[in-house]
């Protein structure tokens, strides 16, 4: 996210889209030099800015940072930031949160490992589809007249 966050002004000043779909996935690892979730509110912050100043009605979505078995250690940090994620967009005209995590995390609340490549980071092609059906419901009802 953070290079998205420097090259946001060029890549979306060149284009003249309909809404705008950001996924924030590997900031948050599970090591020493992971972004804090305040360092990640904080991008999601300038590169939100970043948008209205070009576009200051356009619907935003904001896609969950998924649950996945390899950074399962680092899942409550991931859970910090989520929250703040969907704060921030509760509190900011046309700006949505895309919730995924409840597809990936069964009763047992471990990511589910059959949904996922096999490095567990990575989803596979069923993970994508479960993935994607929730991002194109949350459009649906916002961008269907």
């Amino acid at each position: 996210m953070s290079d998205f966050a420097v090259y946001a002004p060029r890549i979306i000043s060149s284009h003249n889209p309909s809404a705008i779909v950001i996924f924030i996935a590997n900031d948050i690892t599970g090591s020493p030099s992971d972004k804090s979730p305040r360092e990640i509110e904080a991008l999601v912050r300038s590169i939100h800015r970043t948008i209205r100043a070009r576009f200051p009605s356009l619907p935003v979505f904001w896609i969950e940072i998924t649950p996945t078995p390899s950074r399962w250690n680092a899942w409550p940090r991931i859970q910090k930031a989520n929250q703040q994620i969907q704060s921030f967009c509760q509190h900011h005209k046309n700006t949505w949160f895309i919730e995924t995590s409840k597809a990936f995390l069964p009763s047992e609340n471990q990511p589910r490992p059959e949904l996922f490549a096999d490095d567990q980071l990575h989803l596979n092609h069923e993970g994508y589809l479960l993935w994607s059906s929730f991002i194109k419901t949350s459009l649906q009802k916002v961008l269907t007249p």
